[in-house]
């Protein structure tokens, strides 16, 4: 389906939505106060001309919740993180993006922040019109002059942004001549791009990805203007530089500080920073996040209520990963994704009532929980020589016994992974080694390497990663069993960071998203996770004039890639791009993941609402907004 067609679709659902409901939009009672007393405009004047509407297969598709209804007014999500001053399933319950697509697939696209779009046949031009009346958060009103300041005084402004991101660059292509923008009223603007860039939906908001927010292409502007020099004036940016401290000449700094990159919105630097999301953030103490509906929030359901539901969203900060059990037992958590461990959930189970929530085992995972990766560019020569070799990789393909994985690790709730061979035989994989002349063994039976001595598999794992730990043991013994002499590390994040950065790294552990979202983010490239191949990636983008030059299978994977970047899932084009791209992955084997389709245990409300039935857990959270308290 064109995206002309997709437009029309929409429009029409729309105006159906629209209809179901009087004129007069209905809001939460503690808004209702603020307006009652003057504090705030009326309902009507805050919501754009043409709301959003959410009902049945609006934020998540039909097939996952059949069941949508109308909620009401009230409660509190209580979250869990052990990163200081975020959480990452706040961030994806305030994710916003231009268009969006229910259930975090490639399609259908909606219109959300954008009430049009339409896009060229090539994906070079792109057509976006904002929704008239749509305001920030403090109530100023959105304008293609937060588009135009972005882009042309942020992206553009090499003093903030020394390299843009591909998505900004002909081609999607990191070397690619940057996309033209052209205002052309208040609300509607265009982007020219000299050859196609596909995977630009995906930024602007379509399959709710990563990095899929808004915030990419535009900026409240008549916040940043304060800070940059091209508005300010001098003497005012001096002001404010003494007041932080810094330097005269640290306008950048101070301009960062306030600028706020999508994935920073539950940050307390934005504590009073218009967002566009269901709630903002407040300030709050060390050991919270607290976040409040916004009151300018422009979806409505399709009674007429003006979301979010839930009045506040509260974030518990732990300096422990292992702690958030016995939090959610305690009663302090009841909406929380991704960090409850399978082996745990029999005891969670069992204090359900008592700790006034519910475990959740009906969504998946959006990612491949873990994937094994070598890091290929290890200055080590006897290392390249070995993992080189695609008999290799085969061989130890062949050797892990990921089901045992999955049904260990995750409880069976899971599946192989499909982008590789799926047979298990160490018998066959032993085979593969002997006849690559590493056939000879030590004192100890572990296989000698081309220098003579014995070849060693250094696993580093983060030693907060204690689901990574025991699935990095369970890799450890079958590799051992194939005679590969492999060692595990659990190092401090730092270290970890350290030693990934400066390609120090042997081999690792990593989330990876493309297993189950393919062809949408990249984490299959060299220079992502673990940076298993960073000094191709640096010959890459250099153009060739630092660092190193790949082999030729590596160069088809850029050129797959480029490809791929190009177009849009779904379309003849990028079908034919995704088979070459699955016949290189099954042929050359570069990553190892463990497993696809994982059951993600989602703690939620017992009595909560328009939660998915299917489906990926992260589009629940990112669709916060329609859940509600019975």
């Amino acid at each position: 389906m064109k995206f002309k067609e997709l437009i029309i679709l929409t429009s029409a659902q729309m105006l159906i939505a629209g209809a179901v409901y009087a004129a007069k939009y209905q809001e939460a009672p503690e808004l209702a106060e603020l307006v009652k007393s003057g504090k705030l405009p009326a309902v009507e004047e805050r919501l754009p001309d043409n709301p959003v509407v959410v009902g049945p297969g609006r934020e998540v598709a039909l097939d996952d919740l059949p069941n949508w209804e109308v909620g009401k007014y009230g409660g509190e999500f209580r979250s869990i993180s052990h990163l200081s001053d975020y959480d990452w399933n706040l961030r994806d319950a305030v994710n916003e993006g231009f268009l969006s697509t229910p259930a975090h697939k490639a399609g259908p696209i909606e219109a959300n922040i954008a009430e049009e779009f339409d896009i060229n046949d090539d994906y070079s031009v792109f057509y976006f019109k904002l929704r008239k009346g749509l305001k920030w958060s403090d109530g100023v009103p959105v304008s293609t002059e937060d588009v135009r300041f972005t882009y042309e005084e942020v992206i553009k402004n090499k003093e903030i942004t020394p390299t843009p991101h591909y998505r900004f660059r002909s081609g999607c292509k990191p070397d690619g001549k940057l996309a033209e923008l052209e205002i052309i009223d208040d609300l509607a603007f265009r982007i020219t791009y000299e050859k196609g860039c596909g995977r630009l939906m995906k930024h602007f908001g379509a399959s709710q990805v990563w990095g899929a927010q808004y915030n990419d292409w535009m900026q409240p502007s008549h916040v940043l203007k304060k800070y940059h020099p091209d508005h300010a004036s001098k003497a005012e940016i001096q002001k404010l530089l003494k007041e932080k401290g810094y330097n005269d000449d640290e306008w950048v700094r101070l301009f960062k500080d306030i600028h706020v990159e999508w994935y920073e919105i539950p940050r307390k630097v934005t504590a009073g920073y218009p967002n566009l999301g269901p709630w903002i953030r407040v300030e709050s103490s060390p050991e919270l996040i607290v976040m409040e509906r916004n009151p300018y929030y422009f979806k409505v359901d399709t009674a007429g209520n003006q979301l979010p539901y839930v009045d506040r969203y509260v974030s518990v900060q732990v300096a422990d990963a292992e702690n958030i059990p016995l939090k959610v037992i305690g009663g302090e958590v009841n909406f929380h994704r991704d960090l409850i461990e399978h082996d745990k959930v029999p005891l969670l189970k069992k204090n359900e009532k008592s700790g006034n929530y519910r475990v959740y085992t009906n969504l998946v995972y959006h990612n491949a929980p873990v994937a094994m990766m070598f890091n290929y560019n290890n200055p080590d020569k006897n290392w390249q020589k070995v993992v080189y070799q695609k008999e290799f990789r085969l061989a130890v393909n062949m050797a892990i016994n990921n089901q045992a994985i999955i049904d260990t690790q995750f409880l069976g709730m899971g599946k192989r992974s499909e982008w590789f061979p799926l047979e298990f035989n160490p018998t066959k994989a032993e085979s593969i080694l002997d006849s690559i002349g590493m056939d000879k063994k030590d004192s100890e039976g572990f296989r000698i390497g081309p220098d003579g001595k014995t070849f060693e598999i250094i696993f580093e794992i983060p030693n907060t990663a204690g689901d990574w730990i025991r699935m990095a043991e369970l890799i450890r013994s079958d590799l051992q069993g194939i005679g590969l002499k492999t060692t595990l590390k659990a190092i401090s994040d730092d270290l970890f960071q350290s030693r990934r950065n400066s390609n120090e790294l042997y081999a690792s552990m990593s989330w990876m998203d493309d297993v189950n979202w393919p062809y949408l983010v990249f984490d299959y490239m060299p220079n992502t996770r673990i940076n298993w191949g960073l000094k191709w990636h640096e010959w890459y983008t250099s153009g060739g004039q630092s660092g190193d030059e790949p082999p030729l299978w590596i160069k088809n994977l850029y050129q797959i890639d480029e490809e791929i970047r190009k177009v849009w899932p779904g379309t003849e084009r990028a079908k034919d791009a995704e088979a070459v791209f699955t016949a290189w992955m099954k042929e050359y084997i570069p990553l190892f993941p463990v497993a696809r389709d994982v059951v993600g245990p989602v703690i939620i409300p017992p009595n909560a609402g328009n939660i998915a039935e299917s489906g990926f857990s992260s589009a629940t959270f990112f669709a916060a907004e329609q859940i509600f308290f019975k």
